[in-house]
C-alpha cells in the first residue's frame, strides 16, 4: 500500500479499515492492514486480523511469496522457485514475482530461465525506474559467462 511505503502508516490504517468496512471481507484490504498493525506493533489486533483472514482465505495475498522471500534468504533456491511459481499462478503480471523467481532460477545456476523471467518481470514493471533497474540486470545476467 502506497501510504505505508511512503511512512504513513495512520493514513494507511484509516484507509484499509474505510474500505473494511465497506467490504468486510475484503482480504486484500485485511492482508495489507495485518502488515500496518504488525509494524505498528499491535501484534495481539493483528493476529486476530490475521485469524480472520485465514478463514476467509486460506493463503492470503503475498502467502507464497514470502515464504519464498524466507527461502531465499536461507540459500534454498529450489523451494523459493517452488513458492514464487506459485504465486505466479495467482497473479501472473506481478514483476516483482517474476523478478524473484528469476533470481531463485540463478541460484540454481538456470540463467536461461532466470533470464526468461527477468524478461516477464522487465515487461511488467510499473515504473520507468523500475523498468531501468530490470533492465540493467537483464543486461548483466546476459553478459555472464554460462555456469
Amino acid at each position: 500500500m502506497i501510504f505505508r511505503r511512503h511512512g504513513n502508516a495512520a493514513e494507511a490504517e484509516r484507509v484499509l479499515r474505510y474500505v473494511l468496512g465497506r467490504e468486510p471481507a475484503n482480504a486484500h484490504a485485511m492482508a495489507n492492514l495485518v502488515t500496518v498493525l504488525e509494524d505498528a506493533g499491535r501484534t495481539s489486533e493483528a493476529a486476530a486480523l490475521a485469524r480472520k483472514l485465514a478463514s476467509i482465505e486460506p493463503d492470503p495475498p503475498f502467502h507464497f511469496f514470502n515464504l519464498g522471500m524466507q527461502a531465499i534468504r536461507g540459500g534454498d533456491f529450489a523451494r523459493a522457485r517452488d513458492l514464487f511459481s506459485r504465486e505466479i499462478d495467482r497473479d501472473a503480471y506481478n514483476h516483482e514475482f517474476h523478478f524473484w523467481l528469476a533470481m531463485s532460477y540463478y541460484g540454481l545456476g538456470d540463467a536461461k530461465r532466470a533470464s526468461s523471467h527477468l524478461t516477464i518481470a522487465l515487461e511488467n514493471s510499473n515504473t520507468r525506474g523500475e523498468h531501468e533497474l530490470y533492465a540493467a540486470k537483464l543486461e548483466r545476467l546476459r553478459a555472464l559467462p554460462a555456469r
